[in-house]
């Protein structure tokens, strides 16, 4: 019916008709017979896909979400630890959160399980805005990768493109960002994404999830007599099987 763009009409004989009516009726007693949870799966599926391609934005819908009780400093480190544990390039870690709610603890945490150094010195990115930790002869837990660690809170919105390479930090090293709402279309994929959003607990339950072993220091401008909690939100196939394995261990 369609040649080189132009519609053509074509006269089609009673039976020709008779015969395509036959046919449509056929499948559409077949797509009725489709059980409806079959169908569902897949336009979730289509939508999980759609999210996990896009760019991450704040209001993007996450795939999963876990939370992760903060009682300390320690328990934030913790989970950076455990972050790092299964981190592999490309990844993107988005911490959220007001200031004094353990961005830099956590990533503290991350850093220094990341580069097997317990007594590396973790400065804060807040005016350098990307600290970066090369790892050239191979020895940290994501061998070979440059992890950044950035601060956008002084930077306008999609300012740190101009900045840094985000399009090969993106692919082949891991970046932790704090402030991520500035990335703009500056963002990375969203499957590459965990977001981390940190606040004050809100009710005397506390989140699904673990809680901190010791690590020797503390966020200057955390308070740790403030119990905190930990939203982790993900947006691809590939956190969320990770994220799964951390709340699981002991």
């Amino acid at each position: 019916f369609f040649r080189m763009g132009v519609f053509r009409p074509r006269v089609t004989s009673l039976l020709t008709s008779l015969l395509m009516l036959g046919v449509a009726s056929t499948w559409g007693a077949r797509l009725r017979a489709v059980p409806r949870r079959v169908r569902q799966s897949a336009v979730h599926a289509q939508t999980d896909a759609s999210t996990a391609a896009a760019l991450w934005r704040p209001d993007l819908p996450a795939l999963r979400r876990a939370g992760w009780a903060l009682p300390s400093a320690d328990a934030a480190s913790k989970l950076g630890r455990a972050l790092a544990r299964v981190s592999k390039p490309g990844d993107v870690i988005l911490l959220a959160g007001e200031v004094g709610m353990g961005k830099s603890t956590l990533a503290r945490g991350f850093l220094k399980e990341v580069t097997r150094d317990d007594q590396l010195v973790v400065s804060s990115p807040s005016y350098l805005l990307d600290i970066t930790y090369p790892d050239p002869d191979g020895e940290g837990l994501v061998p070979g990768a440059t992890i950044h660690h950035m601060d956008l809170w002084r930077l306008a919105i999609e300012q740190i493109s101009a900045l840094v390479d985000l399009p090969a930090a993106y692919r082949q090293d891991v970046c932790l960002i704090e402030w991520p709402d500035r990335l703009g279309r500056a963002a990375p994929i969203a499957a590459n994404c965990l977001l981390i959003e940190i606040g004050q607990v809100e009710s005397s339950s506390p989140a699904e999830g673990g809680s901190g072993a010791a690590v020797e220091e503390e966020d200057d401008d955390e308070d740790e007599d403030e119990e905190r909690t930990a939203t982790m939100s993900t947006y691809g196939e590939g956190w969320s099987a990770r994220i799964k394995e951390i709340m699981a261990e002991p």
